[in-house]
């Protein structure tokens, strides 16, 4: 959800005194509202590897990899039809980095694009070392911090594409060491200690964050803020199960409503846009996820 606000508010001029909460949220959190969608993703992954052992270390590039990447392709698909009814147009070279989320043709994509070179990191260090996994997570640690350095000497103005994604072997880490964790905070004062140091660290932190080492540091701190806030107290609807069950289609296909609305300047009224773009996302989410579910059954059918 706060992603799509994050988003919603390129679209519009956010200037009402109403605004100021929102937007003051917004600027403070910056790319840790994503560090959660790293860290679980870790997490599950080495939860899968551990419970299926080689077979899904050797399945990770067809059934995750391709699959993703077919996902998002399709996407980029209606992003590109869209523009051809818009009269909008691009270089082909965009169009065909577009398909590797390397560019964009109006859809998000750097998010996808890290993804994916994790899916190839695990790939590629599974198979190595495997019967390792402490090997095999340093490994991922080490490519990931090699990927942090060129990416962000190469690319500065870019950096919310690697300030947030120590997050994601922070997550293998988590999973691999996740019984030892538990029984150190079953020790008696040690969750108060831990939550009041997590929340000491991250103040001192947060006014140096435009250091990227110091970003990367402070994610950390806040997924471990994060993790011990979620062992006292649970956060669970209708509304929050419902998106979350459904965080690709509805990540991905809400520019798609906002560039619509935008070409016929309902961007102009923003609460008015704000709700017809939710709207419009909320009906073609579903049938974006059929379109996959038959696509699935023929290309990557369960075992």
């Amino acid at each position: 959800m706060l992603v799509f606000f994050r988003h919603f508010k390129s679209y519009v001029t956010l200037n009402s005194r109403w605004d100021f909460l929102y937007t003051y949220l917004d600027n403070r959190l910056g790319q840790l509202i994503v560090v959660m969608f790293f860290f679980y993703s870790g997490y599950g992954l080495f939860l899968s590897y551990r419970k299926k052992g080689k077979a899904y270390i050797d399945g990770i590039f067809k059934n995750r990899f391709l699959k993703i990447l077919l996902h998002f392709d399709i996407a980029v698909v209606f992003y590109l039809l869209l523009a051809w009814a818009l009269g909008i147009s691009y270089p082909v070279r965009q169009i065909v980095n577009a398909f590797f989320a390397w560019q964009t043709v109006g859809n998000s994509n750097w998010y996808i694009w890290v993804t994916l070179l994790f899916y190839l990191f695990l790939f590629f260090f599974g198979k190595l070392f495997y019967r390792r996994p402490v090997v095999f997570l340093c490994s991922v640690t080490a490519a990931t911090v090699v990927y942090i350095v060129i990416f962000y000497a190469v690319y500065p103005d870019y950096y919310w594409w690697c300030d947030t994604v120590l997050c994601f072997p922070a997550g293998l880490f988590y999973a691999y060491f996740e019984e030892k964790i538990n029984a150190f905070f079953q020790r008696k004062g040690i969750y108060p200690a831990a939550f009041l140091l997590c929340t000491a660290l991250f103040l001192l932190l947060f006014p140096l964050r435009d250091s990227i080492v110091v970003y990367e540091i402070l994610s950390l701190v806040f997924v471990a803020w994060m993790l011990l806030l979620t062992k006292k107290v649970s956060i669970q609807n209708r509304v929050l199960s419902f998106f979350g069950k459904r965080v690709f289609s509805f990540y991905i296909l809400q520019h798609f409503p906002m560039i619509l609305l935008s070409h016929f300047s309902v961007n102009e009224k923003p609460l008015i846009f704000l709700a017809a773009s939710f709207g419009i996302t909320l009906v073609i989410a579903p049938v974006y996820e059929l379109l996959l579910a038959k696509i699935d059954r023929h290309l990557f059918p369960s075992r």
